[in-house]
């Protein structure tokens, strides 16, 4: 059920990977999921702290899939 909004109210969400290729794709998805079903106005900071196993790459493919 999506909350009334409040005027310019943004909600944040910052994750931090490090080295979790596996599990960045299927956090986006369903962390945007959730957001979209609760606010209008929201924000996904993701944070790759120095991967080796293409975490990074992984989520930066995903960029033109969850705008």
């Amino acid at each position: 059920m999506r909350q009334p909004a409040k005027q310019n109210l943004v909600v944040s969400v910052v994750a931090v990977f490090h080295n979790e290729a596996t599990l960045v794709e299927p956090f986006v998805r369903e962390t945007m999921t959730a957001l979209r079903e609760r606010y209008e106005n929201f924000e996904l900071f993701l944070i790759d702290d120095g991967s080796v196993d293409g975490t990074y790459e992984k989520a930066h493919a995903m960029l033109d899939t969850i705008k």
